[in-house]
């Protein structure tokens, strides 16, 4: 609705698989993740493969303040935070005309 194409896979090894074969501006993602991944490390290994690639981690399971400021990711968020507030931060990190988000 505010205009990015999104992909979605099922797991973090579908998605490092995918963000291989195409550039993307924007990696958003849950902390829980099928696998033997989560958000975390997914974000840890595109950020090593992809410096430039912004990211999103979100959660409500997120553990506390010191984790939040050891993390790699971009922003974080919990997933209770309004649309707006989601709407916004994608915004602020991957403009429209950046491509995939």
């Amino acid at each position: 609705m505010s205009g990015y194409a999104i992909e979605s896979v099922a797991s973090a090894e579908a998605a490092q698989i995918r963000l291989a074969a195409t550039p993307f501006a924007l990696l958003m993602t849950d902390w829980d993740l099928d696998g033997g991944m989560n958000g975390d490390a997914l974000i840890v290994w595109a950020k090593t493969h992809f410096p430039d690639l912004k990211t999103i981690l979100l959660s409500n399971h997120l553990p506390d303040g010191e984790f939040t400021a050891s993390c790699v990711a971009d922003a974080v968020l919990r997933k209770i935070e309004s649309n707006a507030t989601l709407r916004q931060a994608v915004m602020d990190l991957a403009p429209l005309d950046t491509g995939h988000a």
